[in-house]
């Protein structure tokens, strides 16, 4: 009996840490010459949202995330289109960051 309240117990605090690590900002950085971009699948699995990063740090290539999103390094200027897009969120093909730098350089 012990040992079976053992291991419920475990499973249960396994699950709480994978739960709480689904919303935790995404922290990644990026070499010169390329933009720090927040990419997020949406519902119809073809295409992604994207946003610019936010720099962690005033003046240094380290950029966060929200939860659930994901931190892409792309050539400079590929997605300047976000700054004219409503709400700076960008709708591209999934393909489109085929040539970025996923989770950081």
């Amino acid at each position: 009996m012990l040992q079976l309240s053992r291991s419920i117990a475990l499973v249960l605090l396994l699950v709480s840490w994978q739960v709480a690590g689904e919303y935790e900002i995404v922290y990644f950085g990026c070499n010169k010459n390329r933009d720090g971009v927040c990419s997020k699948p949406v519902g119809n699995g073809k295409d992604q949202s994207l946003s610019w990063a936010v720099r962690s740090v005033p003046k240094t290539r380290n950029y966060q995330c929200p939860p659930t999103w994901q931190g892409e390094c792309c050539p400079q200027h590929q997605f300047q289109d976000i700054d004219t897009a409503p709400l700076n969120i960008l709708t591209r093909p999934l393909g489109d960051t085929g040539n970025c730098r996923h989770n950081g350089d």
